[in-house]
């Protein structure tokens, strides 16, 4: 909301967050381009593209607006004599508007709206992983399609696949939207089990076959724990906030980050790496493979730099990439080496750096839109973003081919302690990621499912284990543990999988 109601919170947030107009023009840096502010009343919402730290503060006072309203309404549930969990749902998976790390404490329970078709297999599985790690419970499916999302409808079975996905990463709630087609509205075209003159629709008999081999597996289902991760990656959410855009959802911006995150995540998927989805605060001893996308951390943070120095210290293997803590909690850039923290754990210090727009042309440097990265015999595309790479105790693993910094390192790779961290200097392809992780898990002992097929993606759940089809071709999985097969047919050893088929083994 963009009221003067609004403004003068906002306004009343600033005061509480600085105290004094020189502690805000000196945050917020003002002197550039005469921007300062000498009076409360002359600052406004900024309902469109704004400064970088005052749109970041605007996402701030956003996000503690609606939880403090969350938390209004669950004081008077309370008090009213509500025992029962009380939660909101929540969108994903890099939803913008809110720093859901801060918002999980309050919830009773993490609820989840997320329909499987809106995105790809490597998107959906991100989503369920990273909803259960904001609290580090199970969670439930809130809301779900029934078929598709405004008439995409998902190929037969795939529902079964789908319940199975979620049920696997720590949903123990799957609750479908909706029952019937509403005649008015939004969603009046939103797909439901019964159409607008009250029919049933496909999805309500794949429904109920569904329910039936649930309630036959009922006893093995419940008993099945949270997943067994090997790798975390690391998200922080006030980097989201930074590169979000107030008044506007899903910026370009904010798809590239999303991007750039899901890209890592999708390799690491691929190899049969169980993945959690961490915060700044999380406990990295746990893991043997931490990956941190620049741009999804961009604010530099010394407690996390510190736990990530001893981590590595202790054994760990620590991939980071360009942009990372290259910004203060401001949202500006700072004096000091970059990235700030870092540079000893890495070993190297980032030098001149080149920006690629989001689209269009390069007007002044168009090579930047043509730099490529030689790795492993291959040229790989280099992203947005380009780094000068400056090793003080790295070696480089791999160069710039061209560009502005052809011949110069673009990733490279220091000892410290027990441990290793690799450094990948722009935002690489997926030829780079992959090229990347084969090396940072095979230092970190990471193995995954090897042999795991194309679209099958694996879930240790321990003793319990599930193979998920995500295509429609069937598909075999290579060394079949000892076990009951509870899903799925066995075949020499092997698990044969039909099209969107889903195998489960308790080991």
């Amino acid at each position: 909301c963009f009221c003067a109601t609004c403004a003068a919170a906002f306004r009343a947030w600033l005061q509480a967050r600085y105290s004094t107009l020189e502690e805000l023009n000196r945050r917020w840096q003002t002197n550039y381009w005469g921007q300062r502010v000498s009076d409360w009343a002359e600052i406004e919402l900024p309902a469109h593209r704004a400064e970088p730290s005052v749109s970041l503060d605007f996402c701030r006072f956003y996000h503690d607006s609606v939880v403090s309203f969350f938390l209004a309404q669950k004081q008077a549930l309370r008090a009213a004599g509500v025992r029962e969990p009380i939660a909101t749902n929540c969108m994903g998976p890099l939803y913008e508007a809110l720093d859901y790390w801060q918002l999980a404490p309050h919830l009773d329970r993490t609820f989840y709206d997320m329909y499987f078709v809106g995105c790809n297999a490597p998107c959906s599985a991100l989503g369920l992983d990273l909803f259960r790690c904001l609290r580090g419970d199970f969670f439930w499916l809130s809301e779900t399609g029934t078929q598709g999302l405004r008439g995409r409808k998902p190929t037969e079975t795939q529902l079964r696949l789908w319940y199975y996905a979620a049920l696997a990463r720590g949903a123990r709630a799957h609750m479908f939207f909706r029952w019937r087609t509403c005649l008015s509205g939004w969603e009046q075209n939103h797909p439901a089990f019964l159409n607008h003159a009250g029919r049933p629709n496909r999805g309500l008999a794949e429904a109920r076959a569904l329910f039936a081999e649930v309630a036959r597996l009922e006893a093995e289902l419940a008993q099945v724990p949270l997943p067994r991760a090997e790798a975390a990656l690391l998200l922080d959410w006030q980097a989201v906030l930074a590169q979000a855009t107030p008044g506007e959802f899903r910026t370009r911006g904010i798809m590239q980050l999303q991007a750039q995150f899901l890209g890592w995540y999708a390799d690491l998927l691929r190899r049969g790496v169980n993945t959690d989805v961490v915060g700044p605060g999380a406990d990295l001893a746990r893991y043997q493979l931490v990956v941190v996308p620049g741009s999804a951390n961009l604010i530099r943070n010394a407690d996390l730099a510190a736990r990530l120095r001893r981590f590595v210290e202790g054994g760990g293997v620590l991939v980071a990439t360009a942009t990372v803590f290259s910004k203060d909690e401001h949202n500006n850039y700072y004096t000091a080496e970059r990235p700030d923290g870092l540079t000893a754990v890495l070993g190297i210090a980032v030098g001149e750096t080149r920006a690629t727009p989001l689209g269009g042309e390069d007007l002044w440097d168009r090579a930047v839109l043509h730099a490529h990265v030689a790795a492993g015999g291959r040229r790989h595309r280099a992203g947005a973003w380009l780094e000068e790479l400056l090793p003080r105790t790295a070696r480089a693993l791999a160069r710039y081919a061209d560009g502005p910094f052809g011949g110069q390192p673009a990733v490279t790779l220091n000892a410290l302690g027990k441990g290793w961290a690799y450094y990948v200097g722009t935002a690489p392809d997926a030829g780079l990621v992959g090229w990347t992780l084969t090396q940072a898990c095979r230092r970190a002992g990471v193995s995954g499912w090897p042999g795991l097929p194309q679209g099958v993606e694996y879930v240790n759940c321990a003793p319990y284990h599930f193979w998920l089809n995500t295509t429609p071709l069937r598909r075999r999985v290579p060394r079949l543990p000892a076990g009951r097969l509870l899903l799925g047919k066995r075949a020499a050893g092997n698990l044969l999988l039909p099209s969107y088929g889903v195998g489960l083994l308790k080991a």
